[in-house]
């Protein structure tokens, strides 16, 4: 199996599930969708974020590394990662690749306080429905480099 093989299984008529030696995901076309991605590392480069989310339901991001390289990450470029969902856990993240002007995580959320962003380490800052979080915030530390 190569690097990036993957089988996709349907298991119901709106279901499907794809498997393979980096993971598993599952793909819902109906209803509440929900996702957990916790404990992987990521590079990536080009003009989209690393990691991008968007569900109708819940999403855990936890306990990930990610990176991403683009020529002009200064410039107002993706955020490393981007996630929307009704609600929103974000902790013990390494996001980094830009600077200080550039965006590590941005969370989007349904409801104003559905939302909870702990332990992070970002290069960059990190936005929440489009508004910074304060750098000066106890529980997520900003570093100009990692």
């Amino acid at each position: 199996m190569a690097l990036f093989d993957t089988q996709v299984i349907q298991t119901s008529e709106n279901q499907l599930v794809g498997v393979g030696n980096i993971g598993i995901a599952q793909f819902s076309s109906v209803g509440l969708q929900n996702v957990c991605i916790r404990g992987n590392y990521i590079e990536a480069s080009g003009s989209s974020p690393a990691v991008q989310v968007d569900v109708s339901g819940s999403c855990i991001f936890a306990d990930n590394r990610c990176t991403l390289s683009t020529v002009n990450r200064g410039d107002r470029g993706p955020a490393v990662a981007e996630l929307a969902a009704e609600v929103v856990v974000a902790g013990n993240n390494v996001l980094g690749g830009g600077n200080s002007d550039s965006t590590a995580l941005e969370i989007t959320t349904q409801t104003k306080d559905g939302y909870t962003v702990l332990g992070n380490i970002v290069v960059g800052t990190i936005k929440v429905n489009g508004a910074a979080l304060p750098a000066t915030a106890p529980v997520n530390a900003h570093v100009s480099s990692l």
